[in-house]
């Protein structure tokens, strides 16, 4: 019987657990962003109302806590935080 690939570099990498581990060194309001904007996809917009700035700077907090996540996993390209970002949406955490 084949084993399945499992990818020695990557996000495919990198063990749920690890991620998971990353995600609960984050602040709380970092946390709430992920889960709102990428478990939840509540728009942007709709973010930034509540919590009284605009859009852009939800983009870019996102963004930046992404990358936090990223480093502390060892994960730092653009294609990798790419494919973080949407490993992030599917896991359970």
């Amino acid at each position: 019987m084949a084993q399945p690939h499992i990818p020695e570099s990557g996000v495919g990498a990198v063990p749920e657990e690890t991620l998971s581990d990353a995600l609960k060194t984050l602040d709380p309001v970092s946390r709430a962003l992920l889960d709102l904007s990428l478990r939840r996809g509540i728009p942007d917009g709709d973010i930034a109302a509540a919590v009284g700035t605009d859009a852009g700077q939800i983009a870019g907090r996102r963004d930046k806590v992404i990358s936090t996540v990223g480093a502390s996993v060892g994960l730092s390209g653009p294609d990798e935080l790419v494919r973080l970002r949407d490993a992030l949406k599917r896991m359970d955490w």
